[in-house]
Formats: C-alpha cells, structure tokens, sequence
C-alpha cells in the first residue's frame, strides 16, 4: 500500500536536506522535487538545492510507487467505465426490445377486444334491433 498523495506543501524544519525530504516521501533522491513547477520559485532563490530554507513551502510530487498506483487505478476506472457503458448498450437494446414487445401486445389485445365485442350476443342484438 502506497501512502496517499498529499496536496498540501512540505514546510522544511532546520535541518532538512531535500534529499533526506524526497526519501522521506518515497523519492530516491531531491531531484524529483526540485524539478517540480511548482518548486519554481524556490529554485530560483540562490541557494543549493540540499538545502531547503525553514519556512519554505515545498510541493512534494508523487513518488514512483504512488504514480505507478494511480496508473493501476486509472486502467480500473477505465475498464469500469467501459464495462458500464456495454451494460448501458444492452439495457437500451432489450429496453427498446422490449418496447416493441408491450407495443405488439398491446395490439393484439385491441384487436381482441374488438373481435369479442364484434362476436358477443349484446353487440348482435344491438346491431339487429
């Protein structure tokens, strides 16, 4: 199990390298996160990039392990996704299937009504009388 991605900014303490903040967060090394755009404007402070100031505000990117678990989970959604929609397909073929079918019955029900009230003895009588 991969730790979640976080959205919120790493403030570094007094001391911390960013090597030892990228391991920290599943990174073999700072680069990761030094490369990051949103680090830009700490990168463009004129400082090494080890060593992170206390009181900046670092975005941590995600790792190789949590990268590679949102790939898994998107390839899931995405079969999910395409799962459902045949479903959907089905479901609307036998739904207007199945529209026709109470359509047909339904006339031959009319068609009935009308052959038993064209053949009952009330409909001759009246028609004769």
């Amino acid at each position: 199990m991969t730790a979640p991605i976080s959205n919120k900014p790493y403030v570094p303490k007094k001391g911390d390298t960013l090597d030892a903040i990228a391991k920290k967060h599943g990174h073999r090394d700072g680069k990761a996160i030094w490369n990051a755009p949103e680090n830009k404007g700490i990168v463009g402070k004129p400082k090494k990039p080890a060593d992170p100031q206390p009181g900046d505000s670092l975005f941590i990117p995600p790792n190789p392990a949590q990268l590679k678990a949102l790939a898994n989970r998107i390839a899931t959604l995405n079969a999910d996704r395409d799962s459902y929609a045949n479903m959907l397909a089905a479901l609307n073929n036998d739904s207007e299937r199945l529209t026709q079918k109470i359509k047909y019955l339904d006339d031959v029900m009319k068609d009935t009504r009308r052959q038993r009230m064209k053949s009952s003895p009330s409909s001759r009588t009246a028609v004769a009388g």
